[in-house]
């Protein structure tokens, strides 16, 4: 099977490479196994924004995981603050 690396939800090409859990991409997203989307167009589709909650234990999701950690790292305090109600630190 030839798997089509376009955005179905803008129609650009897209490279990201995730895995989300099934619940999240087949059921809240009603989305095929074979499509793809850009993280950002993902949270579009779903109306809400990604948590880390919502990636599978995949090893592709460790190096986003450990971006999202640098990048908190790197937040003021403030900010990092607002971060860790989601979850994400």
């Amino acid at each position: 099977m030839k798997i089509d690396f376009v955005c179905v939800v803008c129609g650009e090409e897209t490279h990201d490479a995730y895995m989300l859990k099934k619940e999240v991409w087949e059921g809240e997203g009603k989305l095929g196994r074979y499509q793809n989307l850009h993280l950002k167009c993902v949270e579009e589709h779903l109306g809400r924004n990604l948590t880390v909650d919502d990636f599978t234990s995949a090893p592709i999701n460790a190096l986003l995981k450990v971006g999202i950690k640098i990048a908190i790292n790197m937040m003021d305090d403030s900010v990092r603050e607002v971060v860790d109600t989601l979850r994400l630190g």
